[in-house]
């Protein structure tokens, strides 16, 4: 009668034996089972989980039908006292039912023993939402794969991030994590650099080695040399996430739109994180740039150079124009300077203020039009090299000889034999310039 009960549910003949066979049934009798199942299925439904997701929950642990409604209603209580959301603790209980029949005193002490590690209680909740199997672990174990981690050259307080964020770390075989670190460093990475990628990225820990080299292998062939892909892998692991085809597809896409091979390879060398945007997210960019009043060739090659350019908000965009705009210059020429140095949009105002303001003062801020990449350099070494070719050279600073103040630095000191430590220190913009005009402004008020 119990089978037929079961397997009318929904259950498979593999998950009802695996039922008839739970010893803690065995003293019920089959009557009383009947009812109970009948009990239990109701009870679950009326908590929102659909008919496979209670074959799955049951299937897992038949022990739940020797439960009371009464005691697994407390259960969800007493979870949610802890801190669990009601929908947290559905998820939970559907990928480890098991949870159920843990005291709510022995959840407890794990949950003091997790704080002993490290963690805080929000952290806590958050590991144990993601993988609740962890209350079903001994302390010892876990205490034993935390040095473990450690031993490989991380911190506790590493750990702890690296299990916050991939707290199913604690499911895997140590000797089989070591063999993929070890694995990696065969492929060309350096061991602190493999580490580093983990800590970032500790979902990288789970990469099946295969899937690794066929992405390594296809970004190979698109272009990028050795060197590259572990540049770009270790700042940015997520990248191996991508399968093959989404990698590709999205590589096709931006084709599409008039990038070539050698200008992704350099986007995406500059602003990695241009990877994880939408196509469509990067054509709204462009669009939106048009509006501004650049050309979508103009566009392809600003981003080819400046890729963080898809990270900027268009409205922040917008006014790093304005503000230029302000400094005297016309529409025309801030739009041909922001082309032709794009670099432009993710610098600070108050700094090209600055900057452009004391070339003002001494009558060469037109030459920024033409060396843009000018803006580079700080205001206090410009200042610096300045007083001294004026003062102790004698040299009189115009247009024709500016670019004496941008020289490189060993140029600069094999030119004049004067190193930039010495001369930020002999003429100190920040007191010469920065303190005296607070002053002022003290005393106008």
């Amino acid at each position: 009668m119990l089978k037929d009960v079961l397997l009318n549910l929904g259950l498979s003949n593999e998950q009802v034996e695996k039922v008839l066979s739970c010893y803690i049934l065995e003293s019920f009798k089959e009557e009383t089972l009947v009812n109970k199942v009948k009990e239990i299925f109701n009870f679950l439904e009326s908590f929102g989980y659909d008919k496979n997701q209670i074959v799955k929950i049951v299937a897992s642990y038949p022990s739940i039908f020797s439960f009371s409604i009464e005691k697994l209603e407390n259960k969800i209580n007493e979870l949610m006292e802890i801190g669990y959301k009601f929908e947290e603790i559905k998820g939970m209980v559907l990928s480890a039912s098991h949870l159920l029949g843990h005291g709510i005193d022995n959840i407890k002490k794990k949950i003091n023993f997790l704080e002993s590690m490290g963690y805080t209680k929000e952290q806590i909740l958050k590991i144990t939402f993601m993988a609740p199997k962890i209350y079903g672990f001994s302390t010892a174990n876990m205490s034993i794969m935390m040095n473990n981690i450690m031993s490989l050259g991380y911190s506790k307080k590493d750990f702890v991030r690296i299990t916050v964020l991939n707290p199913n770390i604690y499911c895997y075989d140590f000797n089989t994590l070591k063999t993929r670190i070890d694995n990696l460093v065969e492929l060309g990475y350096e061991r602190k650099q493999v580490l580093q990628m983990i800590l970032h990225t500790p979902q990288f820990f789970c990469y099946n080695l295969s899937s690794i080299k066929e992405r390594i292998n296809f970004l190979e062939e698109f272009g990028y040399t050795k060197s590259q892909i572990i540049q770009l892998t270790v700042k940015n692991p997520f990248i191996f996430v991508f399968s093959k085809d989404t990698f590709k597809e999205k590589i096709n896409s931006m084709k599409a739109l008039g990038y070539t091979n050698l200008q992704i390879i350099k986007l995406t060398m500059e602003a990695p994180n241009v990877l994880s945007l939408t196509i469509d997210n990067i054509k709204k960019k462009i669009d939106d740039m048009k509006v501004l009043g650049y050309t979508k060739e103009q566009i392809i090659q600003m981003t080819s150079k400046f890729g963080s350019i898809y990270t900027y908000s268009i409205d922040n965009m917008k006014k790093k124009l304005k503000d230029m705009i302000s400094l005297g210059y016309t529409k025309d020429q801030v739009l041909a300077l922001s082309f032709s140095f794009p670099v432009l949009f993710g610098l600070s105002f108050d700094n090209l203020k600055e900057k452009i303001g004391f070339l003002k003062s001494i009558g060469i801020d037109s030459i920024i039009l033409d060396y843009p990449n000018h803006l580079m350099q700080s205001v206090e070494l410009m200042y610096a090299r300045y007083k001294y070719l004026t003062l102790e050279k004698e040299i009189t600073i115009d247009e024709s000889n500016a670019y004496l103040l941008f020289k490189g630095e060993k140029s600069f000191n094999k030119s004049y034999g004067v190193c930039k430590s010495d001369l930020l220190e002999k003429y100190n913009y920040d007191i010469d310039v920065r303190q005296k005009e607070k002053q002022k402004l003290k005393e106008l008020k």
